[in-house]
């Protein structure tokens, strides 16, 4: 199995954040919470393959929640958020797994005026 370390949150990319940062460190975190998944499964991973897929499920998400990735606003972060802890769930991601992310999360959300 691929070797793995947890992704956590840089605290100095919460400065001066704006939506848009916010949604790229989103997409960040969902890669991430991606190959921690992986690398328990599998026995390779390609992660470009995975950041691209990241990438477009976050795009297609804020589509299918009808809001607009290049110009997101805190409230459809949140709800793009509660989307995406959805699917993870729902595709067998481990609990701990998205715990953790969701944490990570939230103190994107707080740092978010």
């Amino acid at each position: 199995m691929p070797e793995y370390h947890r992704w956590t949150l840089n605290k100095e990319d919460l400065v001066g954040l704006t939506p848009l940062r916010a949604r790229d460190i989103i997409v960040q975190c969902f890669f991430e919470a991606q190959k921690e998944t992986l690398a328990r499964t599998s026995d390779t991973m390609d992660v470009a393959a995975i950041k691209q897929q990241a990438v477009g499920l976050v795009k297609g998400t804020m589509e299918s929640i009808k809001e607009d990735f290049d110009s997101p606003t805190r409230q459809s972060l949140v709800k793009l958020l509660d989307e995406l802890g959805t699917k993870a769930y729902s595709w067998g991601t481990p609990a701990d797994i998205i715990m953790h992310h969701m944490r990570q999360m939230q103190d994107v959300l707080k740092a978010l005026k």
